[in-house]
C-alpha cells in the first residue's frame, strides 16, 4: 500500500475466513496504486492510468466543494465509458459511495432512488444538465454535477500521477454502493455493499481470471447494475484494460461480435440466453469473426444448459467457459469451469474463497447430496441488508451460528438466496431455479427451467422461455405457454409439442407455443417477463391466409392432447366447429391479415 492509503480495520481477517479472502485496501486505492505501477498503460478508452487517476481526483475534490461529504450518496446517470470509470472512482475518493442509475430508466424510479438513499449529488454527463431529472432535481435545491467527456487538458497530458491527497476514512464496513433491483415483491430495494465486499469480489475475480496488464476486458452490463461496477474494478485494480461496449452493440450480437474482435478483448461476462445469439452469429457470419484472443467466457444470471456449452466449446475451442452463481445481495457465491465433454445439467460449481454456501430444507436442516432445498449464503461478504422499510419476510439476510473446524461455533450474516438447488456426490452446486417461478399446474409442482431445458434441446430452437398463460409464476395456473426463438425457417409447435412429449411427462406441457423474433430483454440482459405479448395477442412471423390457417392448425392439434387437462379437450361438437373454422380460414380472401399464437 502507498501513500496515506487507509488503514482503519483493513488488517483485521473475518472470523473462520482465510487470509486469502482479505482485500488489502478499498478499490479506489488498489487503481491508484496502478497509476503508480503502471502510469501509461491504457486503463479504459484511450485513456491512460495516470489519466484516469488524476480526474477522478479532480472529481473527488469538485464533489467536496459541492459539500459531499464522507459516507454520503453520490448518484450516477451515465453511460460506460472513460468519463464513469473517473466519476466512480471520483464518488469513493471522495469518501461517498456510488448509487448508479440506469441512463433510460423512468425518471420517477430515479427520484425515488435519490429520495431514499438521500444522494447530495446526480452526476450527469455534460449537456444532459436540462433533462428533465436533472432539472426535478436541481428544483429541490439539489446539486448536479455535469462531467465532460474528456479530462481537463493538463490531466490529459500528464505523465506523472498526482499525489495521493486526503484520502478520507473509509473503513472496511462502510459502504461502497447501492444497487437497485425489483426482486420478487415487485418495489425496488436498494442493496447495501461495503467496501470490503466490492474489494474482496473484484480482487479474486481479476486474480482467477488473469484480468491483469495487457488483459482486455468487456463492459458489457448496464451501468446501473453490480456487474457493471464489477468490470471496471476487476480490470483496473489488477492494471487491466476496460472495453465498453457501445449502447448500440449490447444486444446485438452480429455486432458485438465483430466489436469483440477489433477491440481483441479477452474477457466478456454475459448471461447464457445472449450466448445462444453469439453462437448464432459466430456461425452466420461471413467471413467468420476472428476472436482468437477471445479465451474467457464468463456467464452469470441464469441457469447454465448443457447444449450451449458444447456449441460454445464448438465455435470458441480455445475460450475457457465459466459458469458463476449468486445474487445480487451476495455479488456471486460459487463458481466452475465448464469441461468439455460434461454431459446432463451443468453445476453452479464450489464456494468462491470466504463464503460458506448450504442447501437447507424447509426446518433449516442440511441437505444430504442429491436432496433439493434453499440455497443460503454464508459470508461476511455479503451485502449489509436493503435499504429503507422492508417486511422481514421479503429480506433474507439475517445471522447464522456454525460450526468452525476446530469445533468453535461462528456466527456469520447470511443470506436466503428464495433458489433452490442440491449438492452433487462430487461436492458441487446443482442450481435449479427460482422458488418464485415455480408453478402449480393443475395440481402438478413445476419447474418452468425443466421445461426450457427440454425445449431448447430440439435443434431448432435458439431460445425459449416458459411461463404462465397469465404470467404470475408462484401461483395456481391451467396453462403454460412457451416463447421460442426459432432458427429461421425451422420448427413449428406440433414439433416442439411432440419432442417435450417424448422427453417430459404430458401433464407439464405447455398448451401454448408463441414463436418470437427475440425474447424481451430488460438492461441487465434477462428476460423480461412484463414484455413478453400475451398468448392470444402475438402475430404470427408470416401474415395473412396462411399464417392464420398455420395458426389455427397448430393450436387445435394441441386440444385433447395429454398436454392440456381433460375438461378442456374438444369434444366431437366442438371439433365439427373447428373444422368449419379452419376451411372459412383457408378459403378466405388473402387480403383479410391476421395473426395469432399456437
Amino acid at each position: 500500500m502507498t501513500g496515506d492509503a487507509p488503514a482503519r480495520d483493513w488488517a483485521k481477517v473475518p472470523v473462520g475466513i482465510s487470509d486469502s479472502a482479505r482485500p488489502p485496501c478499498p478499490v479506489h486505492w488498489l487503481v491508484h496504486e496502478q497509476a503508480q505501477k503502471h502510469p501509461e498503460t491504457t486503463a479504459v478508452d484511450d485513456l491512460t492510468y495516470c489519466a484516469l487517476d488524476a480526474w477522478a481526483r479532480d472529481i473527488a475534490s469538485t464533489l467536496a466543494d459541492l459539500g459531499v461529504a464522507s459516507g454520503a450518496a453520490a448518484a450516477l446517470q451515465m453511460v460506460p465509458g472513460a468519463r464513469q470509470a473517473a466519476a466512480v472512482l471520483g464518488i469513493l475518493h471522495a469518501g461517498a459511495h456510488i448509487v448508479p442509475l440506469g441512463p433510460a430508466e423512468p425518471d420517477e424510479r430515479c427520484l425515488d432512488v435519490l429520495r431514499e438513499t438521500k444522494a447530495t449529488v446526480l452526476i450527469t454527463a455534460a449537456g444532459t444538465g436540462d433533462d428533465n431529472l436533472a432539472v426535478r432535481w436541481r428544483a429541490q435545491g439539489r446539486a448536479v454535477l455535469e462531467l465532460p467527456a474528456e479530462p481537463p487538458v493538463e490531466q490529459n497530458k500528464a505523465r506523472t500521477p498526482i499525489g495521493p491527497g486526503t484520502p478520507g476514512d473509509v473503513g472496511p464496513d462502510d459502504t461502497a454502493y447501492i444497487v437497485y433491483t425489483s426482486g420478487t415483491t415487485g418495489r425496488p430495494k436498494g442493496i447495501v455493499h461495503t467496501h470490503r465486499n466490492l474489494a474482496q469480489f473484484a480482487l479474486w475475480l481479476s486474480a482467477e481470471f488473469g484480468m491483469g496488464p495487457g488483459r482486455r476486458t468487456a463492459q458489457w452490463a448496464f451501468p446501473h447494475y453490480d456487474a457493471a461496477l464489477v468490470e471496471i474494478f476487476s480490470t483496473l485494480v489488477s492494471g487491466g484494460t476496460l472495453c465498453p461496449v457501445p449502447d448500440t452493440m449490447r444486444f446485438d450480437a452480429g455486432a458485438l461480435v465483430e466489436w469483440l474482435g477489433l477491440k481483441q478483448v479477452n474477457l466478456l461476462q454475459t448471461v447464457p440466453s445472449f450466448g445462444r445469439e453469439l453462437v448464432f452469429a459466430i456461425t452466420t457470419r461471413n467471413p467468420a469473426p476472428d476472436l482468437h484472443t477471445l479465451d474467457h467466457l464468463l456467464f452469470a444470471g441464469e441457469a447454465f444448459p448443457e447444449d450451449l456449452a458444447r456449441d460454445l466449446a464448438r465455435v470458441l475451442p480455445a475460450a475457457r467457459l465459466v459458469n458463476l452463481y449468486g445474487t445480487s445481495e451476495v455479488i456471486l457465491a460459487t463458481w466452475t469451469d465448464i469441461q468439455p465433454g460434461m454431459t446432463g445439467p451443468l453445476p453452479a460449481g464450489r464456494p468462491l474463497p470466504g463464503r460458506l454456501v448450504m442447501v437447507l430444507d424447509e426446518h433449516g436442516r442440511l441437505c444430504p447430496a442429491g436432496v433439493t432445498g434453499e440455497i443460503v449464503v454464508c459470508s461476511p461478504y455479503i451485502a449489509r441488508g436493503y435499504l429503507g422499510p422492508t417486511a422481514p419476510h421479503e429480506s433474507g439476510f439475517g445471522t447464522m451460528t456454525v460450526s468452525t473446524s476446530n469445533a468453535n461455533e461462528l456466527p456469520l450474516p447470511c443470506y436466503r438466496t428464495g433458489d433452490v438447488g442440491h449438492w452433487r456426490d462430487d461436492g458441487l452446486l446443482m442450481f435449479d431455479g427460482r422458488r418464485d417461478r415455480q408453478v402449480k399446474l393443475r395440481g402438478v409442482r413445476v419447474e418452468p427451467a425443466e421445461i426450457e431445458r427440454a425445449l431448447v434441446a430440439h435443434p431448432s430452437v435458439v431460445d425459449c422461455v416458459v411461463t404462465t398463460a397469465d404470467n404470475k409464476p408462484g401461483e395456481l395456473a391451467q396453462d403454460l405457454v412457451a416463447y421460442v426463438v426459432a432458427t429461421p425457417g425451422q420448427g413449428k409447435p406440433e414439433i416442439w409439442r411432440n419432442h417435450l412429449l417424448s422427453t417430459l411427462g404430458p401433464e407439464i406441457i405447455p398448451s401454448y407455443f408463441v414463436s418470437l423474433e427475440h425474447l424481451p430483454r430488460n438492461s441487465g440482459g434477462k428476460v423480461d417477463f412484463a414484455a413478453l405479448p400475451a398468448p392470444g395477442l402475438t402475430r404470427s412471423p408470416q401474415s395473412g391466409r396462411a399464417a392464420r390457417l398455420q395458426a389455427f392448425l397448430s393450436w387445435t392439434a394441441g386440444l385433447g392432447t395429454p398436454g392440456r387437462s381433460d375438461d378442456r379437450g374438444a369434444n366431437p361438437g366442438d371439433k365439427q366447429v373447428l373444422a368449419d373454422e379452419g376451411n372459412h380460414i383457408a378459403t378466405e380472401p388473402e387480403t383479410n391479415r391476421g395473426g395469432t399464437s399456437c
